[in-house]
């Protein structure tokens, strides 16, 4: 994970892990072990857990799926406290560590567990990676998004499947190419839907993602032809009220089809 007293250590079950545990309990690195596994059941990984979710409540960090928060809390830990983690093939799947390091480590957002239906790609020259991209389902309700495509309800619950978010995008801070970011988000345009289709069964229409004005402009969608949509309310799923709780993002969005709206707005 970018760390030279760090390791990670695969094992197919969860007694093995168990005995590595024990084994390891007894050695300096007893105080930095972390284990990642289907359930994270263990008192540890409730510690850990509980501690991130108070320092991450009330931000987007927080997505709402424990098993999703969970991976997410193991993996910060790891990256900002641990030495070694113990990992169940089973608990990894879906997990690309190398995806994981560099976005925890460069990224300001962190890492987070998509959730629902979901792609990552890593983009690499020469053996090394340039730049990493999220893509998972997209919110359930999101105004500006709703009224650029003009849908019904009824048609956005049954057409959400269509759109894919792009939680995270990074170009690693090593790599200065010109024109490089847009580029990877044109070639992204161009096989996500297949991609998605192959592994989810159904191709996408429309790509959206979101901007925080006081981080970035959004330079390199906008170079790529993605539109402003408008802006979020600030408010997450859980305000309890209609102030804001969180930062003000942009929204913007990009269709894969001309007849975008046309397919979206079905109801049959």
């Amino acid at each position: 994970m970018g760390a030279e007293q760090k390791a990670i250590i695969f094992t197919e079950s969860r007694r093995t892990q168990n005995y590595l545990l024990r084994v390891l309990a007894d050695s300096p690195f007893k105080d930095g072990i972390v284990l990642f596994n289907g359930t994270n059941t263990d008192d540890r990984s409730k510690q850990i857990y509980a501690a991130w979710l108070a320092r991450h409540q009330g931000t987007d960090r927080v997505t709402g799926s424990k098993t999703a928060d969970m991976r997410s809390a193991l993996v910060d830990y790891f990256r900002e406290e641990g030495r070694i983690m113990i990992a169940t093939e089973a608990g990894a799947e879906g997990i690309n560590l190398q995806f994981c390091s560099l976005v925890v480590n460069y990224d300001p957002l962190g890492y987070t567990q998509p959730v629902g239906e979901h792609l990552k790609y890593m983009v690499y020259t020469c053996g090394r990676p340039l730049a990493c991209l999220a893509w998972s389902s997209a919110p359930r309700h999101l105004g500006a998004r709703d009224r650029f495509i003009g849908w019904s309800a009824e048609a956005r619950r049954r057409n959400l499947r269509f759109l894919a978010y792009n939680p995270r995008y990074l170009i690693v801070p090593y790599v200065q190419v010109k024109h490089l970011a847009s580029h990877i988000l044109g070639e992204m345009a161009r096989r996500i839907s297949s991609d998605w289709e192959r592994t989810s069964g159904h191709p996408i229409y429309f790509l959206e993602t979101f901007v925080d004005p006081e981080r970035h402009r959004g330079t390199c969608y906008r170079a790529a032809n993605w539109v402003g949509m408008g802006r979020t309310t600030g408010r997450g799923k859980n305000c309890p009220n209609k102030r804001p709780n969180r930062s003000i993002k942009e929204v913007l969005g990009y269709p894969l089809t001309p007849r975008f709206r046309e397919l979206l707005a079905k109801v049959e």
